[in-house]
């Protein structure tokens, strides 16, 4: 899901960090790495023009976190676990920019249960990121497609 998000944003022109976890040996990346090549062969192609793929850089949730203060908009895609999710979003929370936008991308877990160790939301979710606006976690579903604040605090 995460790797196909990323090709959609890559398709729009925007460069995009795909994130994933640490193999046991090899390259720390390797599981981005494929993933990417992965939607460079799908047939049909996930990438509108193949230049597209360029835009989407590689890395791993262990090294790579820090680097999540040079994007507006983060979007989680990890598996249906609530334990793994917060765990996740709890760390990156840590490495955002203070107008950056953090999401969750879930259908069947509890968004507020998510976003219970996060800082508080955006006031206005879906607005364009500015420096007013804090860091935030918004999330849709398809049974909600539009994005809803979820209050959130983090522990003191």
């Amino acid at each position: 899901m995460g790797a196909r998000i990323a090709a959609h944003v890559a398709n729009a022109g925007l460069p995009v960090l795909l994130l994933d976890i640490v193999p046991a040996g090899g390259d720390r990346n390797a599981i981005a790495a494929k993933s990417l090549e992965g939607l460079k062969a799908a047939k049909p192609s996930a990438f509108a023009d193949s230049a597209s793929a360029a835009l989407v850089r590689v890395g791993n949730f262990e090294d790579d976190l820090a680097m999540l203060k040079e994007y507006d908009w983060i979007i989680e895609a990890v598996a249906e676990n609530l334990d793994i999710k917060r765990s996740l979003l709890a760390k990156a929370a840590k490495h955002l920019h203070p107008a950056a936008i953090l999401t969750t991308n879930t259908s069947g877990l509890p968004v507020a249960s998510i976003a219970e160790l996060l800082p508080p939301v955006c006031a206005n979710a879906g607005s364009a990121p500015t420096s007013s606006i804090p860091r935030a976690i918004c999330a849709s579903s398809s049974s909600s497609p539009r994005p809803k604040p979820i209050p959130a605090r983090l522990p003191q």
